[in-house]
């Protein structure tokens, strides 16, 4: 997976990678970042650094207490 996005406010931001029941496959960011544009690449492994399987997962990204949630879908 890559996605860019861009915070419009400094702020303490994580995105996470959920399964379909929402437990946390792993974090690709957890720290503050600046106001500006950002891109993530997702290498398709768990927090343990294990391959996940092909399939339906979520991102979700949060600054601070605003959240978004997305789908996403992992092709091997």
């Amino acid at each position: 997976m890559d996605t860019t996005f861009y915070l419009n406010k400094n702020g303490y931001t994580t995105l996470k990678i959920l399964d379909l029941q929402g437990r946390l496959v792993t974090t690709l960011i957890n720290g503050y970042k600046a106001k500006g544009e950002y891109s993530v690449k997702w290498n398709g492994k768990d927090k343990k650094n294990k391959e996940v399987k092909t399939g339906l997962y979520l991102y979700r990204l949060q600054v601070d207490k605003r959240s978004m949630t997305r789908s996403l879908q992992l092709i091997k």
